[in-house]
């Protein structure tokens, strides 16, 4: 067997595994994680909103948030209360980085319908959460 060769087979057999482990942490990752997706964190609900209307705005909202249109008017209706509204969540970042985004809600109810704003900020892999919800109007 040449010398060449031998140098080959050591190579393959020796080094090639323990280079394996120098690889950095995380390099091969699939980019998975433990953090369920898909939801908005639990944020304090406005008193002038019904419990079961706030799990359905804040499930739009999520659907809004994350759309690759964002921009885009996402409608929900809560056949529980009759209440029904829409949400849109814009595309520019609020906070300069894409991390929060501001967004406009209506919510329409047996009172009139509510206008409102606020913003939400990723917490997570597509964990929204909302820091601000105020009431703009109501007609």
């Amino acid at each position: 067997m040449s010398r060449q060769l031998r140098k080959c087979i050591f190579a393959a057999l020796f080094l090639v595994p323990i280079a394996g482990c120098s690889i950095s942490p995380g390099l091969l990752d699939d980019g998975a994680d433990d953090i369920i997706t898909g939801s908005i964190a639990t944020s304090p609900k406005p008193n002038n909103v019904e419990t079961s209307d706030w799990l359905e705005m804040r499930t739009a909202l999520n659907e809004a948030a994350n759309q690759k249109a964002a921009g885009s008017l996402v409608p929900w209706e809560n056949d529980r209360t009759g209440s029904s509204g829409s949400l849109m969540a814009f595309t520019a970042p609020s906070d300069g980085i894409g991390r929060c985004r501001n967004f406009a809600a209506t919510l329409q109810n047996i009172d009139g319908i509510h206008r409102y704003k606020g913003e939400a900020c990723i917490a997570g892999q597509e964990n929204w959460q909302i820091n601000r919800f105020e009431l703009v109007d109501r007609s």
